[in-house]
């Protein structure tokens, strides 16, 4: 299905491998290949609210002369009827929990064009400076329009795998279509080369939130400086995709840094040049911080920060900045 997240083209490919390698094993001892028979129900399809695109084929892996099986093409196995799709699965041997996972991950992907609509309606006025956060009313007409679209998901999952399928926690794809609609100041294809990119380093950002917080994510040294060199990998990966001035403001829009600016400012409304100013300072004092936490160095504390925004803003701004910090 177009759109699908990065984590289920990885765990199609994986199946798909394992498949493959097991039949060319099989066929290495002459004995003949076998398939379990599929448990799952012939019922109707389900039905979406928006159209239920066509499944994405993904090209087989191919094995070396030596281990090379049969021809197979995973056009046998894909099917845009998710009951088909579960039946094709169990039929060529796939784990039952990779199944589930493989549904679970692409019926939530589905829907992802019900969040962009109420994201839009919120955040249709976006402005990464802007830190007026919804009125009372807009947010409880969020969490209702959220919690519904997620009710919706979570019932046809139990359809499809039974009422005890685990529950998928939807608050990764909320937040990826939240990040989809800041970011379309970018082109299309840019952006989601950037949110691939994201998703591969989603764990690396949490970890730096933490070293900057302060909480040790290990105690490990040579750990902790992997993380400063996953996270230096994708500072360098973001400069390639994206223009100097491109990459300022899709940091300012996405960083956890920003997202703090933005709730910590509420009552200070910055101009764009004064929100920029202030990220720029907190945000290599956040980035040091996460260097001095791995490095085992002592915290320095926050003053400088401050003073170095005074002095940039002026005495009167700085004492409204700090009022409604």
């Amino acid at each position: 299905m177009p759109g699908r997240v990065l984590k289920l083209s990885v765990l199609l490919n994986l199946v798909l491998l394992t498949v493959v390698a097991y039949q060319a094993r099989r066929l290495q001892d002459h004995s003949r290949l076998s398939h379990p028979t599929s448990s799952s129900s012939t019922g109707d399809p389900i039905s979406f609210s928006s159209p239920q695109p066509t499944l994405t084929t993904i090209a087989p892996p191919r094995l070396s002369p030596q281990t090379e099986a049969p021809a197979f093409n995973w056009s046998q196995v894909e099917s845009s009827n998710y009951r088909t799709y579960i039946k094709n699965l169990r039929a060529i041997g796939c784990p039952e929990q990779t199944i589930r996972d493989i549904i679970s991950a692409d019926v939530a992907q589905n829907f992802s064009k019900q969040r962009a609509e109420i994201i839009s309606a919120r955040d249709h006025d976006f402005l990464y400076w802007r830190t007026q956060p919804p009125s009372p009313n807009q947010a409880a007409a969020f969490a209702q329009q959220k919690t519904a679209i997620d009710a919706q998901m979570q019932t046809t999952l139990s359809e499809l795998l039974g009422p005890d399928a685990t529950l998928v926690d939807t608050t990764p794809y909320w937040r990826a279509s939240e990040i989809d609609h800041k970011l379309s100041f970018l082109s299309q294809d840019v952006r989601r080369q950037v949110e691939t990119l994201d998703l591969r380093y989603q764990e690396v950002n949490s970890q730096i939130k933490s070293l900057t917080d302060w909480n040790p994510i290990s105690n490990d040294p040579a750990e902790l400086q992997a993380v400063l060199t996953s996270y230096a990998e994708r500072k360098t990966q973001l400069a390639l995709l994206l223009t100097p001035e491109q990459l300022k403001q899709y940091d300012m829009v996405t960083s956890f840094t920003g997202d703090n600016l933005r709730r910590r400012m509420a009552r200070f409304d910055p101009t764009p040049e004064e929100f920029e100013m202030i990220f720029d300072t907190w945000r290599a004092h956040d980035e040091n911080l996460a260097q001095l936490r791995a490095n085992d160095q002592p915290d320095p504390g926050n003053a400088h920060v401050f003073e170095k925004i005074r002095s940039a803003l002026g005495e009167d701004r700085f004492v409204q900045y700090r009022a409604s910090w």
